[in-house]
Formats: C-alpha cells, structure tokens, sequence
C-alpha cells in the first residue's frame, strides 16, 4: 500500500507537521490559507488545544501500516470493496463489544477500534484520499444541516429538526 506523495500529511522536511495555536501545518493545512469559503472557516474553528497535534493518522502510523502491509504482500487483496467490506465487519466487531451492556471491556473496545480505524486509514490511502481534508469538507455540509440554534442538544435527524 503505496500512499500518493502529494497526499501525505508532512512538511517540506518529510516530518509530520503539528496543528498548534501558534503555527500551522504548512500551506496544505486550510486553516493556514486566507480564504473565506465555509470549509476553511470551518477549519480554522476546529483549531485544537495548543498542546495537541490535531491530524486524523500520524505519519509514523502510516508508514508502520506501510511497512505490516508490504512484509506480508497484502496489498494484493486491499481493493476498495474488500477494505470497506472490513471497515464495517471491524465495524460489527466493534459494536458487538456493547451488545448487552455499555460496560464493555475497554481492551477489546481499543482493540475493536484499531481495527476499524486501521481499515479506514488503507481505504483512504488506496483511493488517494486525504483523511483530514475528507473530515473537515463532512463537517462544512453537517454543520449546515444541524445549525447550532436547532441542533443543540438535541439527537433528531436535520429533516425533521
């Protein structure tokens, strides 16, 4: 699993740039451009605590997945309907943790979720697509169908709020 260059999250240097208050990721980070559109509004809104690094997978996740994935010769078998297929067995998986009570074990729920979090990672990397920009463009069309002065606080689906 070969991750497109022009996708990857890193910085001129090859390291993983970090989100913080007082810096931005670079010129791909949306909250780094001076724009108006509502996705990079939204963006900038998202910024994180100052002492977090706010990126969906770290680039030493992914070259560690890089690497599981190659050693094996897996990549063979990660088309996009076999791993989303596996997003939503792990996905199973994951929920069947809860089944009769909301004490679940919380290693087999970590467990659960790497496994689902994993699947969704090589998906994306298989389509070329870059996980946070896809997070923060979901967010722009949720955040208009649930505006906060309807939303708030409440769990009814956007047609009927």
């Amino acid at each position: 699993m070969a991750m497109s260059p022009a996708r990857r999250r890193t910085t001129g240097d090859g390291t993983c740039p970090t989100y913080r208050s007082d810096r931005t990721g670079g010129e791909d980070d949306p909250r780094a451009r001076d724009t108006t559109t509502s996705a990079n509004v939204a963006a900038r809104s998202l910024r994180p605590h100052p002492d977090t690094v706010a990126i969906v997978t770290s680039e030493r996740v992914q070259r560690a997945l890089e690497d599981f994935v190659r050693e094996r010769d897996w990549a063979q078998f990660h088309t996009p309907a076999n791993l989303a297929k596996s997003i939503s067995i792990e996905a199973g998986e994951l929920l069947e943790c809860f089944q009769w009570s909301d004490d679940a074990d919380e290693a087999q729920v970590r467990g659960e979720l790497a496994d689902v979090v994993t699947y969704c990672m090589l998906l994306a990397a298989r389509l070329g697509v870059d996980l946070d920009e896809i997070v923060l463009e979901k967010l722009v069309t949720t955040r208009e169908k649930y505006p906060t002065d309807r939303a708030r606080g409440r769990s009814t689906k956007y047609d009927a709020l």
